[in-house]
């Protein structure tokens, strides 16, 4: 040892020149630490650095050690007399003596200060056993000096770089040994044993049919004493809809699914919840994972579609590429093309390959082997697409009414030809100057071109069109969507010679971008004066250098701010550019020909567009009859109405297709080489040989589990980790270097291959994974397994975990009873009883339920989902509305359910429904004397509060009777008002004058609680209201109408009048300061349909009654009314909701359900209309002077004697303070009785237990 430390104090003391001297002999000679000579490297030593070292040392350490780049820390690694001198740090390779050598330190990563490479990422563990043997052998290097500038490019090349990366694991061929020999149990308990760590017992049979249910869909246990065996119980939940419910939404969280496009405005996805709804047919029919990534990718492209049931479902699965954000108007429009494009790749490229693509938009993947032509190639392949909305419908839908409607059009046109001539004149000249029809400066594409005499038939008539792209050709149900290429902006005028209605757009689109917007501008059609052909223009200077194109879309098939499902139509005649803003000139505008001409020329086809015009002129002016097609039109009408509309979904549709540039770092405003599209340079660099974008060639590449390693393999272990928890590997998105290497190499490439085997069938794979006794095993983990395995990787044990979000509320609603199965359909919001899966998924407007339980923002592929352990979650059991609702009807439902038997066996009922076991002698124990103590104190509290209620109603009593006689006296005086006429006739009318009938007879009210009619009004405390019965018809357009004394303006959130569900599910209704104080609101649940009208605060309802109305049109508008006049903003916020006749009712008093909380109004209303229909601003004008006799309460208090004044002064003191108390004990109590609330309050404390959202 001694001589050991003499002899490196005596290297390190060498003079410099000595040390030069001794290294420029080491060409021939090595020094060891240890002071060891050793002879000369071996041919053999050198070819291991030559194919071993020195291309590392090349590709990971030349860019900041080098001679050509740069010298960080005074380290050259780029020769042998390079390191020899060493860097700051001292030596940094010490030949024979690896574990002292700094260099291997630094690539193990145990340095703290200093890791190689420098982007963090530790080289493969086959590396860094390279360069110890390397170094343990001293170090042979044969590099005398650096290399020149030619040799650093040629060893760094991407090439070379690339041969050794995709030497990765996940690039290998998967290893097919024994993958018919072995289980699932033969790997992990070979890993186990090497470990010598047991394996934990199986899981009981209600914890593990608990486990199996959760897995594969997502729900509890349907019958928790079901005693079937294991497989039988997988078999029946595999064929259950609620598994293709459970498996989509994890499909959805890799491919990142959202209804709206974020930033302002948000704007909805058009018609985004059928991609959703495919997804669960696709689960539930166990599509083969080939076809959906196929079908993810390209699925409007494949040459043998996947039909069923009248739709194309393969057409339905690029919705997915739609699913990006979109800013409000960008001024640099192409950043957001790149950055949109962008989202596409990383989504497809991490979801199917587990790869991050888009870290190469920039340079070179810094550990992966992926170039950053990869990256162009794919985007060149995404931007030879444009946003849009297409038809899923089946190919052939309606095409045999589409038949007979063009007969009858063949028809219709013979017979007005024939009607036309036999009523006008001859002409002697029957010749004129055929003019040819105007060929478009721009071709669209999308729709044929047609020739002048198209004609169509709209509601309005008969309409013959020049030539041009014609969207109703056969009827407007038919959807039209036209483009052309795209071209280089250079300024001036877009002009475009259009026609249309329904809200087309006719619009220049930026880079793909697809909404319109400050700067993004559109010509819309809308009105019946944009019916008429005429030139309509848009600014193009601001885009001066831009890429654009030109299209137009029916107003429901617009990729943005769409009209769903709406009806519309245009015509485009012509479009051009001029330099500035003078219209295009009218040329050849005028028909040569009188009317038998026109009509003559229509019959032989040969109008010129100004003959078109003018034949069509002379229909809209009368002075040609269409009544000689009524029967025929009738007919079209009948046929027209069969035909089914189109099934639309967003997706994109196929561009004009180029290879794209290169950005040089990313910059799009440095554009180089051009990068032909392709597939990726590790698995197959062929350019595709397509003349279309090459989203078919990408998929097919994709789906190729036989020769593309990673498909299968990223599948199963996507797979595995919704079922374990975690994957193999455990970076379930990212399978490159700075992702974790699999626990169990063979055993994911065991199940890669019986994946293969099995075509891609996901319930085979999930029937493998769950009949493993790994699977099956309890929870119960060992002292060995604690100390050598903490985090359960090798799965000795079952690593207990929260439910995700869905399950958590799935889970709640289904306690409730009132869980609705319903598959598919638009979705629903937070409160709905609907699965989670339904719920919307906005971008700005998040599910706060599920986003408390770390449901994902839909940004980014979320193969594992986060974690967290937070006390939001707790108070959101505690506090949330709906799950205090929800656990009240789980109350109720045990209540009601089970009234024959005792308190004891509901609480073992609820403890099995909860858990899926039984409840402890203790927890019964527990629980029931929970149950007793609650009861007593909330009879306790709610005799108090009755007690309270009395001496209010005392003291209103007293009030009235102060008042009566002064108000009854100024009535008599007042000269009667003359009736208003004609007033609009209600469905139903509420005067109480004498009694709760309605006036019509429709409609008659009962009471509950305190309310009461009192002097001609109906009297609410905010505990009470009216109810009608069933109402006589079914609503969806209707007005609400109301004249209303408050009790006081601080109130808030209680209803004066409701249309609503009996159950109180869905409503509509006219609200006093629900959300901001003192003003008039219309609400809904969960304020689906509505907003705020920003009207003005209410400031005299507290002292004399005031009109209020809410019209409510059927397509959703909604507009307020006080005093007869509009009150703040009209507003459409969603389509209108349905109230079916038998299920729907009318409330008077109460903002739905029953007056609980803040639900309930304090007031007198005076009179309530319901109407049918959606009354117009002149109408409700006149209705609002109905009352116009009402005494003011001003009136009243100006007519009272001083004496009187000082006792009502008095009363109303005391009224206000019994008021303030009576709250209070409200928001402290609940209005149910004291059982009821004992039983929600266990019911809520059982959803707050761990043991009920973690999964054993």
């Amino acid at each position: 040892m001694k001589s050991e430390r003499r002899t490196n104090f005596q290297v390190r003391s060498l003079t410099t020149p000595f040390r030069r001297h001794m290294i420029e002999l080491g060409s021939s000679i090595y020094i060891l630490a240890a002071s060891t000579l050793f002879a000369a490297p071996t041919p053999q030593q050198l070819e291991f650095f030559e194919s071993r070292i020195r291309p590392i040392l090349a590709q990971e350490c030349y860019e900041c050690h080098s001679t050509a780049t740069k010298q960080k820390g005074g380290l050259l690694l780029d020769s042998r007399p390079g390191w020899q001198t060493g860097g700051d740090s001292g030596d940094t390779i010490k030949p024979g003596d690896p574990k002292n050598s700094l260099l291997l330190q630094t690539l193990k990563h145990e340095h703290d200060d200093l890791k190689m490479p420098k982007n963090g990422a530790k080289l493969d563990a086959k590396v860094i056993a390279d360069f110890e043997q390397w170094i343990l052998e001293g170090a042979a290097d044969p590099r005398d000096k650096p290399p020149s500038k030619e040799q650093v490019e040629k060893e760094t090349a991407w090439s070379a770089t690339l041969a050794r990366r995709k030497e990765w694991w996940a690039f290998q061929k998967i290893k097919t040994e024994n993958s018919k020999l072995k289980t699932i149990d033969d790997f992990i308990d070979a890993e186990l044993k090497k470990q010598n760590i047991p394996a934990a017992p199986a899981a009981d049979a209600q914890t593990l049919s608990r486990r199996i249910s959760y897995i594969l869909t997502g729900l509890p246990p349907s019958d928790a004493s079901d005693k079937s065996d294991a497989s039988d119980q997988i078999n029946a939940l595999l064929n259950s809809p609620a598994f293709g419910e459970k498996w989509a939404r994890h499909f959805m969280d890799w491919v990142r699914y959202a209804e709206s496009y974020g930033s302002e405005g948000d704007p909805a996805i058009p018609y985004a919840y059928r991609y959703r709804d495919y997804l669960i047919r696709a689960f539930n029919d166990d599509v083969l994972y080939p076809q959906l990534v196929k079908e993810a990718i390209a699925g409007d492209l494949l040459l043998k579609p996947r039909l069923k049931n009248g739709l194309n479902e393969s057409a339905i699965g690029i919705a997915q590429l739609r699913m990006v954000l979109h800013g409000f108007s960008p001024v640099d429009s192409l950043d957001e093309m790149v950055t949109f494009t962008d989202n596409q790749i990383d989504t497809i490229t991490k979801a199917f390959q587990a790869l991050t693509v888009s870290c190469a938009r920039c340079h070179n993947h810094k550990f992966d082997a992926i170039s950053q032509t990869d990256f162009y190639a794919l985007y060149g392949i995404f931007t030879s697409t444009h946003p849009a909305v297409i038809d899923a419908n089946a190919p052939g839908t309606g095409d045999a009414i589409r038949a007979e409607l063009q007969k009858l059009k063949t028809q219709i046109k013979a017979t007005l030809i024939t009607d036309w001539l036999s009523k006008l004149p001859s002409e002697k000249n029957s010749t004129a100057p055929i003019l040819l029809p105007s060929k478009p400066a721009f071709p669209f594409h999308g729709l044929a071109h047609s020739k002048p005499g198209e004609f169509t038939l709209t509601e309005k008539g008969l309409r013959i069109h020049p030539s041009g792209y014609i969207s109703n050709t056969l009827t407007q149900k038919d959807r039209a969507v036209i483009f052309t290429d795209r071209f280089q902006c250079e300024g001036g005028t877009l002009w475009f010679r259009v026609a249309g209605n329904g809200g087309v757009k006719a619009k220049y689109v930026v880079q793909n971008y697809p909404r319109t917007g400050t700067i993004h501008k559109a010509v819309e059609l809308k009105d019946a004066k944009d019916e008429k052909l005429a030139w309509r223009s848009l600014d193009l200077e601001f885009w001066k250098g831009d890429e654009i194109f030109l299209q137009l879309a029916t107003a429901a098939d617009m990729p943005a701010e769409y009209k769903a499902d709406e009806p519309s139509w245009f015509i485009l005649n012509d479009a051009v550019i001029t330099k500035d803003k003078t219209p295009p000139a009218d040329v050849k505008r005028t028909s040569k020909f009188v009317p038998r001409q026109l009509v003559e020329a229509w019959q032989s086809n040969t109008l010129s567009d100004a003959d078109a015009e003018a034949l069509d002129a002379l229909i809209q002016s009368n002075q040609l009859s269409t009544e000689s097609i009524t029967p025929l039109l009738r007919r079209y009408r009948e046929l027209e109405a069969e035909l089914p509309l189109p099934t639309r979904v967003p997706g994109v549709i196929e561009a004009d297709a180029k290879d794209a540039a290169l950005f040089v770092r990313g910059d799009h405003k440095q554009p180089a080489e051009i990068v032909p599209r392709r597939f990726l340079d590790a698995l197959d660099p062929t350019p595709f040989a397509t003349k279309q974008s090459g989203r078919l060639e990408l998929a097919e590449h994709m789906a190729d589990m036989k020769n593309n390693p990673l498909t299968a393999r990223v599948i199963v272990n996507r797979i595995w980790h919704h079922v374990f928890g975690r994957g193999i590997v455990a970076s379930v998105d990212n399978f490159g270097k700075i992702g974790d290497l699999p626990t169990h190499p063979e055993l994911l490439d065991f199940l890669a291959q019986r994946f293969i085997d099995s075509g891609g069938s996901i319930k085979s794979l999930l029937k493998l994974i769950l009949s493993s006794k790994a699977f099956q095993r309890s929870a119960q983990s060992s002292v060995l397994s604690a100390q050598l395995d903490p985090e359960n990787k090798l799965l000795s044990h079952w690593s207990t975990r929260r439910l995700e979000a869905e399950a958590i509320r799935d889970s709640i609603v289904t306690l409730s009873g009132k869980l609705d199965r319903t598959l598919y359909g638009e979705s629903v919001g937070n409160g709905d009883d609907r699965r989670s899966i339904y719920v919307k998924v906005i971008r700005n407007s998040l599910p706060p339920f599920l986003t408390t339980f770390d449901a994902p923002v839909p940004f980014a592929t979320r193969g594992k989902r986060d974690a967290t352990n937070v006390p939001a979650q707790s108070l959101t059991l505690l506090n949330d509305p709906n799950v205090i609702s929800w656990a009240r009807s789980w109350a109720l439902r045990t209540i009601n359910d089970l009234k024959d038997r005792p308190d004891d066996l509901r609480i073992r009922q609820m403890f099995r429904e909860a858990f899926s076991r039984e409840a402890t002698k203790d927890e019964v124990k527990q629980a029931t004397a929970y149950l007793t103590s609650l009861q007593a104190e909330s009879a306790q509290e709610a005799q108090k509060l009755a007690e309270q209620e009395n001496q209010l109603a005392a003291l209103n009593r007293k009030i009235s009777a102060l008042l009566a006689p002064t108000r009854e006296k100024l009535v008599k005086a007042v000269n009667p008002v003359t009736p208003v006429n004609p007033v609009p006739s209600p469905l139903a009318e509420w005067t109480f004058d004498k009694d709760l009938n309605d006036t019509h007879g429709k409609l008659p009210l009962t009471l509950t609680g305190n309310a009461r009619i009192e002097n001609g009004a109906l009297i609410v405390d905010g505990k009470s209201m009216a109810q009608s019965g069933s109402l006589p018809k079914t609503l969806t357009a209707k007005t609400l109408e109301a004249w209303v004394l408050l009790d006081d303006l601080k109130q808030q959130g209680g209803g004066v009048i409701t249309v609503q569900h009996k159950d109180g599910g869905l409503f509509d209704s006219l609200v006093f300061a629900e959300k901001t104080p003192a003003h008039w609101v219309a609400g809904s649940n969960f304020f689906e349909r509505s907003e705020l009208f920003e009207g003005s605060a209410e400031t005299e309802a507290a002292t004399r009654p005031v009109h209020v109305a809410v019209v409510y049109q059927a397509d959703g508008t909604i507009r307020g009314y006080r005093e007869g006049q509009p009150y703040g903003r009209t507003y459409r916020k969603a389509p209108g909701a349905t109230f079916e006749a038998d299920q729907s009712q009318i409330l008077l008093g109460c903002r739905h359900g029953s007056p609980s909380g803040n639900k309930g109004l304090r007031a007198r209303i005076d009179r309530a209309r319901l109407y049918d229909r959606a009354l117009t601003p002149e109408e409700i004008a006149q209705t609002s002077r109905m009352e116009a006799n009402t005494i003011r309460e001003s009136d009243v208090l100006a007519a009272l004697s001083e004496a009187q004044r000082l006792q009502l002064a008095q009363l109303q003191s005391q009224r206000d303070a019994m008021n303030q108390a009576i709250e209070s004990a409200r928001s402290a109590t609940s209005s149910d009785d004291p059982q009821v609330q004992a039983w929600t309050s266990l019911a809520q404390s059982l959803i707050n237990l761990k043991e009920f959202i973690y999964l054993r």
